[in-house]
Parts: C-alpha cells; structure tokens; sequence
C-alpha cells in the first residue's frame, strides 16, 4: 500500500465508499509526485478501479478534491475512465483538482491542459 499523508475523516470516508460501490474489484491507490498539486492539496490521492470483466473500463477516482472547495460546504471529485490501465488518468485527474482549487469546474466545464 503507498505511504500518503494523513487524511481527515472525508478522505476516509469517501475512499470507503469508492471501495464499497466498487466491492469485488481490485482497487489501488495512487498519488501524483510532479507538479504542484501536493503542495497545494496535501489530500490528493486517486484510485484505480479495475474492470469487473476484461471488456469493461478501468475507473480512476479522485479523493481529496473536495479540499479544493472546502470552504464553501461542498466538495468536488472527479472521474476518469480508460479503455486500459494508464497512469496518464491519475495524472489528469491531479491536474483537474489542482484547476478546481476556488470551484472553477462544474457538470459540463472543461479545463486546458495544453494539449490535443
């Protein structure tokens, strides 16, 4: 299991119920070491879901991104499915947190990140 820092009773909370909705399905926990996001979101961590069958997506799940909002009484995470296991998902979902810090994203935003 990866080493991450502390993480409040939210963080807690909603990595259960990520585990739970997905239960029978190999979920692992990553974080993001490059750019800024840890530093501004110390909480940031993603997790990966595995397909329940071969033909299915691989999910990658933000937890920690409600911190972004906090402030506000309300917290956003993010979502992020893959035709394959691809460590680029937990990448963009750090990018999309760290964007989100002041609630800039809602249902339908879109964010730059640069590239095509």
């Amino acid at each position: 299991m990866a080493d991450f820092p502390p993480c409040d009773d939210v963080c807690g909370a909603l990595e259960e119920h990520a585990r739970r909705f997905f239960a029978g399905r190999q979920v692992d926990p990553f974080t993001w070491a490059a750019g800024p996001i840890l530093t501004q979101n110390p909480h940031f961590r993603a997790l990966r879901i595995a397909p329940a069958v071969t033909t299915d997506v691989w999910t990658s799940v933000s937890i920690g991104g409600w911190a972004a909002t906090g402030g506000d009484h309300r917290g956003t995470e993010f979502v992020i499915c893959t035709p394959s296991e691809n460590a680029r998902a937990v990448e963009l979902l750090a990018m999309t947190v760290f964007y989100n810090r002041g609630g800039k994203l809602g249902i339908g935003h879109t964010l730059p990140i640069g590239e095509p």
